[in-house]
């Protein structure tokens, strides 16, 4: 049954995201269950967040993807002194892709009669306090999906550069954190720590605009104050409260080797 799912649900995932132009790279997929000790120390360490058990009685597993940007638009917005308006338009047409994948993944769950929830793509935090009570990027870590790097975002193997979703389902699909392998159809291990900062990268740093990196703990306010100076930027967007600069500098922003 974890064979069906999975292979159905990945490839709802690349079919949209194929039917898009060339602005991503094919997705990363990954699950846990939700007793697994790394999903009870996230919720601890950020309580926060809502409970998985909270928002679906009788959850019991999280399933996350990673939809990676192309490579083309990362060092675009790299070498730009301020954040693109194509970063912009890619932030509202990911947020679009995400719900209506997430939407499919969750019609094709309930003809397999299983029961799922999921959240909007972003802006699920407090505005006072910019704390999320559901955090895609925080259940793509538990699954397994990424470890955190300096700049406060889950490094995956495809890279750091793009967007994550997730869902909560009433089933169990394994039994521990991993990343699901379409080629061989089973969960392989979770992925690795990239992070380069031990090794002195600061590249994430660098970029930063506001020097809200600089700081530890990270100045979120001061962060979300110039992500709204992009929105009124780009006025006749939706709503691109986006910079990306931190997620596009390093060599985490995009990793090929996979």
């Amino acid at each position: 049954m974890t064979n069906q799912i999975m292979t159905q649900l990945w490839q709802t995932c690349t079919t949209f995201i194929e039917a898009q132009p060339c602005n991503y790279r094919p997705p990363i997929l990954g699950a846990v269950p939700i007793d697994n000790p790394r999903v009870k120390g996230w919720l601890d360490t950020h309580p926060e967040q809502v409970k998985p058990d909270e928002c679906l009685p009788g959850a019991r597993s999280i399933i996350a993807f990673f939809v990676p940007f192309s490579k083309e638009m990362v060092i675009a917005n790299r070498k730009a002194s301020y954040p693109t308006e194509a970063w912009a338009q890619a932030y509202v047409k990911t947020n679009q892709l995400l719900a209506e994948t997430t939407a499919a993944m969750m019609e094709q769950l309930a003809d397999l009669g299983i029961r799922a929830m999921t959240a909007k793509p972003t802006h699920n935090f407090d505005e006072k306090t910019l704390l999320s009570f559901w955090s895609h990027k925080h259940m793509a870590w538990a699954c397994g999906l990424g470890e955190f790097g300096r700049h406060h975002m889950v490094i995956t193997p495809a890279g750091v550069a793009g967007r994550f979703a997730s869902l909560i389902v009433d089933c169990v699909l394994n039994d521990s954190p991993g990343i699901w392998d379409p080629q061989k159809k089973t969960f392989g291990p979770a992925a690795p720590k990239l992070c380069r900062e031990e090794a002195g990268c600061r590249a994430c740093e660098g970029s930063c605009p506001t020097g809200a990196l600089t700081t530890r703990p990270f100045d979120r306010q001061k962060c979300y104050a110039f992500l709204l100076e992009v929105d009124r930027t780009y006025r006749h967007l939706p709503l691109s409260d986006v910079c990306g600069f931190c997620a596009c500098a390093g060599p985490c922003a995009v990793i090929e080797n996979r």
